[in-house]
């Protein structure tokens, strides 16, 4: 369950990937207990939290890397090269 709420909430600045992290962790304690045991009925649950896990921390990963390549080229400066009288001093435009 944290993995699907990790894939729909990658946006989310960190939620995404500690939603994953978590995850992937449980669904470790899940497989492992699931082996010491002679049914292994819980497996499937185990491996679709690993699966889910993984997608969601590579999601939002990639969606972070996304956001700071976008906008680590905005401009700061707020006249964009145009000379603003009211702050010559200060402008370097001018």
């Amino acid at each position: 369950m944290l993995g699907i709420i990790g894939i729909v909430t990658f946006w989310a600045v960190g939620i995404g990937v500690v939603l994953g992290i978590l995850a992937v962790i449980f669904g470790g304690v899940g497989m492992s207990r699931s082996n010491a045991l002679p049914e292994r009925f819980q497996r499937g649950r185990a491996k679709a939290g690993i699966i889910t896990g993984v997608a969601a921390i590579v999601l939002g990963v990639a969606f972070l890397v996304l956001v700071v390549v976008a906008f680590d080229d905005v401009d700061s400066d707020p006249a964009n090269g145009i000379c603003n009288e009211d702050r010559f001093i200060q402008d370097p435009d001018c």
